[in-house]
């Protein structure tokens, strides 16, 4: 039970990460377009926020892991640690076939508190990347509370 309880409370966290991303997203394809967000500019900046101080936490693991030289984060949340990891990983793929410019935690964090025309086209394939890695953790929590209906 206890599992579960956890699990839910996971998911729960992911969807408000998946919310927050969407809100930005959303803000910056729209300020691309030239159109006007009717989303209020405090949601869309306390969105900004929650996705920049993701981010930063995720650059303090991802440095840590680094300068240890681990493929594991031990002492947090294993979601959080997943996604440190996926920077990671993703990181480490991005230089390593020298695939344009290498989108740390950091780099990410910056572009989201940005608002240039140029920062904000960087920002949307990285925000949608997010979304996808959150939506499959949450995905993987509905899985664990309901089994495979």
């Amino acid at each position: 039970m206890k599992n579960d309880w956890l699990l839910a409370w996971s998911f729960e966290r992911e969807q408000e990460l998946v919310s927050a991303t969407n809100t930005l997203l959303i803000n910056t394809k729209l300020r691309l377009a030239g159109v006007d967000d009717p989303t209020p500019k405090n949601e869309v900046d306390d969105a900004r926020d929650r996705i920049v101080e993701l981010l930063e936490r995720i650059a303090s693991l991802v440095s840590s892991a680094e300068h240890e030289k681990s493929s594991t984060i031990v002492g947090v949340d294993p979601r959080l640690g997943e996604l440190a990891l996926h920077f990671l990983r993703r990181d480490r793929k991005a230089a390593e076939h020298a695939t344009g410019p290498r989108l740390t935690p950091e780099s990410f964090a910056e572009l989201a508190g940005s608002d240039r025309t140029d920062d904000a086209q960087l920002l949307i394939p990285a925000l949608e990347d997010l979304r996808a890695f959150l939506e499959s953790q949450a995905q993987s929590d509905v899985t664990g509370i309901l089994g495979n209906r």
